[in-house]
């Protein structure tokens, strides 16, 4: 329930890890943190994605869709401790996210500013 600390399932196992990601941070953090992590994970990666596709950028999508696509060996083989590209992509949309908080808090302010210009 607590988990076996980071590469803790190597202790365990002789020196095997679970080759698959959702395991794999599940026997490391435990059900409850662990399942946070995922689905931070996860609502990251959607949220990231919906808005590069909203944005009409290409290139964020190329990006974001080449990271995923880099990721998904992770389910079935590999481990998310040596793989770079897994931190690039929790990176690249976390960026991603800030942008788009960015560019929300603009909105909001220039909608802000157009109502007390139209008041005055």
């Amino acid at each position: 329930i607590f988990g076996l600390g980071i590469y803790g399932d190597r202790r365990v196992a002789g020196g095997h890890y679970p080759h698959n990601i959702f395991i794999e941070i599940l026997s490391h953090y435990g059900y409850i943190l662990g399942s946070i992590v995922l689905i931070t994970i996860i609502v990251y990666a959607v949220r990231a994605y919906i808005f590069s596709r909203r944005s009409s950028d290409a290139v964020s999508v190329l990006v974001l869709m080449l990271l995923l696509g880099c990721n998904l060996k992770l389910i079935v083989s590999g481990s998310y401790l040596s793989e770079p590209f897994f931190f690039l992509l929790i990176g690249y949309c976390t960026a991603l996210l800030r942008r788009k908080k960015a560019a929300d808090r603009e909105k909001l302010r220039a909608s802000a500013l157009l109502k007390i210009r139209r008041r005055a």
